[in-house]
């Protein structure tokens, strides 16, 4: 009978690379998705006389997001499950921004 993969089988990290290597790639397109998506929806949300200047805060916001990480290995040296809940939250807080613009009933003013 052929062996099967199973965590059981797994001695070290190696084991892992190719799974590692496709989420972190699927990771990596969420994220570029995500960047580019920002001036698709920009461009329909913000009106066009200070459309730039939102998009450059959408924008700067983005980049501090992005320095995130880096700082947030510090809570795991108090939890390990801190930076996990940092990141539902951000995610919970960026969902709730989503809802709150408003569409509904308003023309876009151009």
């Amino acid at each position: 009978m052929p062996e099967t993969f199973s965590l059981k089988n797994t001695k070290n990290f190696s084991d892992f690379e190719t799974v590692y290597t496709i989420f972190w790639l699927l990771g990596k397109l969420g994220i570029s998705i995500c960047s580019i998506s920002l001036f698709v929806f920009g461009a329909e949300v913000f009106p066009s006389n200070i459309r730039s200047t939102c998009l450059g805060i959408a924008s700067f916001f983005g980049n501090i997001g992005g320095m995130l990480p880096y700082q947030t290995q510090n809570l795991a040296k108090i939890n390990s499950s801190f930076p996990v809940a940092f990141y539902c939250l951000l995610s919970l807080a960026g969902a709730i921004a989503t809802f709150i613009i408003p569409s509904k009933g308003h023309e876009i003013a151009n």
